[in-house]
């Protein structure tokens, strides 16, 4: 694990995942909101979107290692001290490399 062995108290803040499932006549589907510890940043930062386009996004959500894969396209509720907010999700980074580094998932958000 490394010298970052429990980087557990990073994650101040709570925030609602509703996973991307597909596409419906109606729309986009999600799976059921599910919550999860999580460390929010309101930072901007220059992204790459699914289609290629450069973005900026102004909020990234780090999780921690292990969290249920989170696709593109899916909705992240902030916590009010961050607006409150739904944002959907344009890149989703898994950082777990084995290396000594803090292990986590990484979203960038629209």
């Amino acid at each position: 694990m490394g010298a970052f062995e429990d980087i557990s108290e990073w994650f101040v803040h709570t925030v609602s995942i509703q996973r991307y499932t597909g596409h419906s006549v109606s729309g986009p589907t999600y799976a059921a909101a599910a919550s999860s510890s999580a460390l929010v940043i309101d930072k901007r930062t220059t992204v790459k979107s699914p289609t290629g386009e450069t973005v900026v996004s102004p909020t990234s959500v780090y999780l921690p290692d292990g969290t249920t894969y989170v696709p593109t396209g899916s909705l992240v509720s902030l916590p009010a001290a961050f607006g409150g907010r739904t944002a959907e999700v344009i890149s989703a980074s898994v950082r777990s490399t084995g290396l000594g580094t803090p292990d986590h998932v990484e979203l960038t958000l629209s």
